[in-house]
């Protein structure tokens, strides 16, 4: 069906392109030249920005050095996050790190308690060290990023956790890709982990009792050599079935059974 829409030509070729981490990119298209980044940035490249232009969550726009205008970014919290960390707090300590402006900063006071937990305006490299630094007192560092820019210090961390929007897209490399629905259920998911432990030490034992008793048998001569090469496959069978049923047992326990399929951790 004929359209009334104007045919779109090919894209203008980007020339001189480069990004500055944290700050923001810059390019020549045509004979102009584009920069789109942070208030602060515009500003180390000569651009005036107006004195009502906002700094926080805003990303500005210049054309040849002359300032254009911004983009305004909102951010919501997602459902039961207040809960979520005041079940962390009881175990963890628990720090947040945000590239975006102070403007929460009432709003999550309120749920860490103090200010000395709260960092904003991190780059990606801010968000590298500070994970780096807490871990070189023998702190294990847990990190939970949704991001790009937390791409560092999700490597960095002992577990880095990513969550995404859509477990077939696209993540930084993490230990862990999260469902962006199952982010409330983190304290959940972190008692399954340690009960899964226990029933790694358990199973390790149930094998080394088994085991034992086995090569007891067996030195006494009471067991032929057939009996044994039997028995052995069948120990084996035995722990992992015993592995299993528990990690099922403790999934249903906690509640993570009834979680919806397609919202696992991969």
């Amino acid at each position: 069906m004929p359209t009334n829409e104007p045919a779109l030509g090919p894209a203008p070729a980007v020339k001189d392109f480069h990004e500055t981490p944290g700050g923001g990119v810059a390019g020549h298209v045509g004979s102009h030249c584009y920069a789109i980044g942070s208030a602060a940035w515009l500003g180390t490249r000569g651009v005036p920005l107006p004195t009502d232009a906002p700094h926080s969550s805003a990303t500005h726009l210049a054309i040849d050095s002359v300032y254009r205008g911004c983009f305004l970014l909102d951010s919501s919290v997602r459902p039961d996050v207040d809960r979520m960390l005041h079940e962390l707090r009881r175990h963890h300590e628990v720090t947040l790190l945000s590239g975006d402006g102070e403007r929460d900063r009432q709003r999550f006071l309120a749920w860490f308690k103090s200010d000395a937990h709260l960092h904003f305006r991190q780059t990606p490299w801010n968000k590298l060290e500070f994970v780096r630094q807490l871990r070189q007192p023998g702190h294990t560092v847990m990190m939970v990023g949704d991001g790009l820019n937390d791409a560092g210090a999700l490597q960095e961390s002992d577990v880095g956790v990513a969550v995404v929007e859509n477990l077939s897209a696209f993540s930084p490399a993490s230990d862990v890709i999260l469902d962006a629905a199952l982010v409330s259920q983190l304290p959940l998911l972190l008692r399954f982990a340690r009960a899964s432990v226990r029933v790694v030490i358990a199973s390790i034992v149930l094998s080394s009792l088994y085991n034992v008793v086995g090569l007891s048998i067996a030195a006494s001569g009471r067991l032929s050599p057939l009996i044994c090469a039997v028995l052995m496959p069948i120990s084996s069978v035995t722990v992992v079935l015993f592995a299993c049923t528990a990690t099922r047992w403790l999934a249903r326990r906690l509640g993570l059974g009834r979680l919806p399929a397609a919202n696992s951790l991969t």
